[in-house]
């Protein structure tokens, strides 16, 4: 797991607050249009948190549906330490779920 100090979170933020003023919504908006809390989104523009690659592929797709284009590296930076393909590829896996023995 990479670790994220606090000054990369400075930069996410930023990328968060930024998309979001591009898409012209608020954050009550965008947390319901991606059926997430409006705290989360309150974090990750304060750089309190990162959404998940998950969160991330939502976001893609609900700006894809407003005619706005954004990728990965949009969201999150470009990465030396992570591929967008390896991003994405989380983003298509589906959620771990618990099985019975």
């Amino acid at each position: 797991m990479t670790a994220i100090s606090s000054n990369s979170n400075i930069v996410h933020m930023n990328h968060i607050r930024q998309i979001r003023d591009r898409l012209g919504v608020s954050q009550a908006a965008l947390a319901k249009a991606l059926g997430i809390v409006q705290g989360s989104i309150s974090n990750y523009e304060s750089g309190a948190g990162l959404p998940s690659p998950q969160v991330a592929a939502l976001l893609i797709k609900h700006a894809a549906t407003l005619g706005v284009s954004i990728t990965f590296d949009d969201i999150y930076g470009p990465s030396p330490l992570v591929t967008r393909t390896e991003i994405e590829s989380v983003a298509r896996t589906p959620p771990i779920t618990a099985s019975a023995p």
